[in-house]
């Protein structure tokens, strides 16, 4: 995932053809909903709602953001990261990829054990963009503690994601 995150942070222009387009998003300021499940190893663990806001972008590429999760058992994560989006259009319809990169901190309380409270999430999003702004998308993500605990279990998310800009 990181991987991927980093090689569309490479494309540096944007494409115009006749019914085709791509350009870098900028989700500044848009505050994202989520709601899913986990699962680790092939098999659900539980449920997942997550909160997102993202800030104005830097290096002219990466949008800045503050991501929130709460899930079963109470269990929480709380990450600064950057996320990156690419806009294309196909004929008349709007889609976005989202790709993320945040490292947190990770409380599991009476949920799943990460097995360290240094986690590290990365994600990518698949959507759709109304003329509105808004953006609803599907997306996975993995989060492990990268092997800094004796453990590193790992668990993954698959939700749907609901945003708008606030400005």
């Amino acid at each position: 995932m990181a991987i991927a995150f980093w090689l569309m942070s490479l494309a540096s222009s944007d494409y115009e053809g006749n019914s085709f387009s791509v350009k870098h998003g900028d989700a500044a300021h848009r505050l994202t909903f989520s709601q899913g499940f986990l699962q680790s190893r092939g098999r659900t663990v539980g449920g997942e709602a997550r909160i997102t806001y993202s800030f104005e972008r830097v290096l002219n590429r990466f949008n800045p953001v503050v991501d929130f999760s709460v899930g079963t058992g109470g269990a929480t994560f709380l990450g600064v990261g950057l996320y990156e989006q690419t806009d294309f259009s196909i004929g008349d319809h709007d889609f976005f990829a989202g790709f993320s990169f945040i490292p947190g901190l990770y409380a599991k309380g009476n949920g799943f054990d990460l097995g360290y409270p240094l986690v590290f999430r990365s994600g990518v999003e698949l959507g759709y963009r109304t003329e509105s702004g808004a953006q609803l998308s599907l997306s996975y993500d993995h989060r492990s503690n990268a092997g800094l605990g004796r453990q590193n279990p790992g668990i993954e998310s698959i939700q749907l994601r609901f945003s708008k800009t606030f400005e």
